[in-house]
């Protein structure tokens, strides 16, 4: 695969505190693809690094401010349609209704008058 971009999470962690920095002082918003090009890295490079044991903790913790801050967006009503299209494709959030059927099936009852 070659050198790695990074090879300590704290060359990384400089990079995340950077691009929050720069969101909050240029009020951009926090992003997933955002924080990749801050990083120098693609959206799947930074899947990748997301699955090693050493920089995972640092990019969840990252990938959960990104979360918040979409939620808070999402709650306040600001361009809703983007936050729930970032929140499905990139933190698994999904419209979905669970019905859940006893092990023993389904009773049903039918009252005459």
């Amino acid at each position: 695969m070659g050198k790695r971009k990074y090879e300590t999470i704290e060359d990384m962690q400089k990079k995340i505190d950077n691009y929050f920095d720069y969101c909050e002082k240029n009020k951009k918003p926090f992003t997933v693809s955002g924080l990749a090009f801050a990083l120098g890295l693609s959206r799947e490079q930074l899947n990748v690094y997301c699955k090693r044991e050493n920089f995972a903790d640092i990019l969840k913790k990252a990938k959960a401010r990104i979360e918040q801050y979409l939620e808070e967006k999402l709650v306040s009503g600001s361009c809703v349609t983007g936050v729930i299209f970032s929140l499905k494709n990139n933190f698994g959030w999904a419209d979905r209704q669970d019905i859940v059927i006893p092990s023993g099936g389904i009773n049903i009852i039918v009252k005459e008058k």
